[in-house]
């Protein structure tokens, strides 16, 4: 029988998990995390950055967001609540008008962190914070750097100096699970304060000792989402919280609410994977074998219902033979015990006054927004992170997007004048990896500011190409007929004529749109395309009855039409919108880097007497073609002299002691590298 029915979990994810995404866990984060995990039972809740308040100032890391930022953006989410928020803090990075700033912000608890061996350093802060009226835990960090003798005499101080809780902590993930068990018990024989355990998974045992903590005693435990953490990450919530109910310790969290936090919100922002899958997890609680997942998954579809519950409850009735019929008659069940008693969800109405605060009007400062929101999602997603400027043509500086591909985060700016692209050039250089400029503008490419790129990478790409790429498959993909009229400049008109190989296209310069203004030639339009607002005046209302019915109209940039002319168009039903360009963008932005990656690793070389090539450039027939010449790792094959490779075993033969030789150079510079 379970020594504590009740434990308390402490999902750390947001603090412990920064590590793992450079601290980018933004204010918007945090409030949407911390919502979820009220509305799933938590009510302990640590945010900010991974070493604590303070750190961002500290020189420990810029984190996404201030120590105030995330406070009042946790403060936010758990209000009308029981659940409690709270920050790390090491003395030494953190200060005593850290706790005050806290304190204002409500914050329910603190633990103070300092090396087992340095616990004299936590007495003023530990005293200050129980003052100010938080619940004070002591993280006692490398807890097993001492003997147990004199753990439990470092110990007995932070008992004396007033923490609520103490915390084994196992820094280096290396604890044993007898030797997590001794900690706690020698703990719980000096002191009637709380215990509680964090553990790190290096060795995968977390769950393990976690398990044993509670076994032994502890009542607060740590874990995060999905094991997000430092180093190997952390004893998984979703493990924990189901391992333990399995065990008959209630922790008042629902288990499914929390998968579907770690699944849908943290897991799409880890760069490499920690934890263990909702649907592993679930066959793994309720023994359940994985060869009738089909028949799970097909039952759970017809019926609408949730495949984990019927995944326990199928096992619950047999873990032998899960059939067909089995499968539908629980997922029916399972249906109309949920029709019987649906439940309000909690208000999880998104207060983005409270997250985000008022956005000045000023461009520059809404462009350091988007390049620290590009920079957070890069470095959760492992992507690197592109900045394109071109030039609006009006007087404002927009920002149309910010987008991932599946290699890039992708911010850009449409620059109301040279001066402003300068500023924004300036601002974006060195904080994202790449800043692209528009070629297709004259002025841009011709200002010279490519020289003012110095600490990001640069590369100039194509709005008009991108333009055109969306306009060509958004016409090819709607199956457009009849002829399209093009308001645009020849050279962009004759691009887009031999990418749709239309036959029937009409280009229109502005001043020649008289010439077309028969009802029998509007009558015969499929579509309409305007590339700016230059081509503005070309149509009016007056043209709009002249169309046939099935025409569609688009606007390539804002102000390509008359306004009277989108009402009249709309006033009479027909089909107009602007063209939605970004996947195009996204696509040039892939084009221009990945080439200029290309070009940078392309050349010819001779490396051990042996002819190398690379990036495509065409070698000799018998030269080895390898994927770099400036830092090779892979042999590709052996060029035939075409600009192919040797395919056949006997066509290569002659030439196998040179791949062989290069092969052996780069293992051995593989080989090289210290650690």
């Amino acid at each position: 029988m379970p020594m504590n029915k009740i434990i308390s979990i402490l999902d750390c994810t947001l603090r412990d998990g920064s590590y793992l995404i450079d601290y980018q866990f933004t204010a918007e984060d945090t409030y949407i995390i911390c919502l979820g995990l009220v509305r799933a039972g938590f009510q302990l809740i640590e945010i900010g950055h991974g070493t604590g308040l303070g750190s961002s100032e500290g020189g420990q890391g810029k984190a996404a967001a201030t120590d105030e930022e995330y406070l009042k953006a946790a403060k936010s989410a758990v209000e009308g609540s029981v659940a409690k928020f709270g920050m790390f803090f090491i003395p030494g990075i953190g200060m005593m008008e850290n706790l005050r700033m806290a304190a204002e912000y409500g914050m329910g608890f603190v633990r103070i962190g300092t090396n087992v061996t340095e616990i004299e350093k936590a007495k003023p802060y530990i005293e200050k914070a129980k003052e100010l009226g938080m619940d004070v835990a002591s993280n006692l960090m490398k807890s097993y750097a001492v003997s147990l003798d004199e753990f439990v005499r470092l110990a007995k101080k932070a008992d004396e100096f007033g923490a609520d809780v103490i915390t084994v902590v196992d820094s280096a993930g290396g604890m044993m699970p007898h030797e997590v068990r001794e900690y706690v018990l020698r703990l719980r024989d000096v002191t009637d304060k709380g215990i509680g355990f964090h553990g790190h998974n290096n060795l995968q045992l977390a769950i393990a000792n976690t398990l044993e903590a509670v076994k032994s005693g502890a009542m607060v435990v740590d874990s995060s989402l999905q094991g997000m953490g430092r180093s190997a990450g952390n004893a998984q919530t979703e493990v924990l919280v189901m391992v333990l109910e399995k065990l008959g310790y209630s922790t008042g969290v629902e288990t499914y609410k929390t998968m579907d936090i770690g699944e849908r919100i943290i897991r799409p922002m880890m760069n490499r994977e920690q934890g263990v899958d909702d649907i592993s997890l679930v066959s793994g609680i309720a023994q359940f074998h994985s060869s009738f997942y089909r028949t799970i998954c097909e039952a759970a579809k017809k019926y609408e219902v949730d495949p984990r519950r019927l995944i326990v409850e199928v096992s619950d009735i047999n873990r032998v033979h899960v059939t067909r019929e089995l499968a539908e008659t629980t997922a029916l069940k399972i249906r109309n015990l949920m029709q019987g008693s649906k439940q309000q969800d909690v208000d999880m109405t998104f207060n983005t006054h409270i997250v985000m605060g008022t956005t000045s009007g000023d461009s520059i400062a809404q462009a350091r927004l988007i390049i620290n929101d590009m920079v957070s999602r890069s470095r959760k997603g492992g992507k690197e992170s592109v900045f394109s400027i071109s030039l609006s043509g009006t007087s404002q500086t927009s920002f149309p997007f910010v987008r991932q591909s599946p290699s890039f985060v992708i911010g850009n700016a449409e620059a109301a004048d040279l001066h402003e692209a300068s500023s924004l050039v300036e601002i974006a250089d060195g904080n994202v990896d790449w800043i692209l400029l528009d070629e297709s503008s004259p002025p841009l490419h011709e200002s010279g500011l490519e020289n003012s790129v110095h600490k990001s990478k640069f590369t100039w790409y194509s709005e008009e190409r991108a333009l055109r790429l969306s306009i060509c498959t958004l016409l090819s993909q709607k199956g457009t007929t009849g002829e399209v009229m093009i308001l645009s400049d020849e050279k962009n008109a004759s691009l887009m004529k031999l990418s749709l190989r239309l036959k029937d296209m009409v280009v229109i310069d502005a001043r020649d749109i008289d010439r077309v203004r028969s009802k029998a030639t509007f009558s015969r339009m499929g579509a309409i395309i305007s590339f700016g607002s230059e081509y503005a005046q070309a149509l009016t209302d007056e043209h709009v009855p002249l169309l046939s019915e099935s025409v569609c109209i688009y606007a390539a940039r804002p102000g390509a039409f008359r306004t009277s002319f989108w009402e009249a168009a709309l006033t009479r039903g027909l089909s107009v919108c602007r063209v939605d360009a970004r996947a195009a963008f996204s696509a040039e932005m892939n084009l221009v880097i990945e080439t200029k990656k290309t070009v940078e690793m392309m050349g010819s070389a001779v490396l051990s007497g042996v002819p190398v090539v690379a990036g495509g450039v065409i070698g000799r027939r018998g030269s080895v073609v390898i994927d770099s010449v400036k830092n090779p790792s892979r042999v590709i094959g052996i060029a035939d002299g075409l600009g192919g490779l040797l395919l056949r075993p006997e066509e290569e033969a002659p030439y196998l002691d040179a791949k062989e030789k290069i092969i052996g150079q780069l293992m051995s510079k593989l080989y090289k590298k210290e650690y």
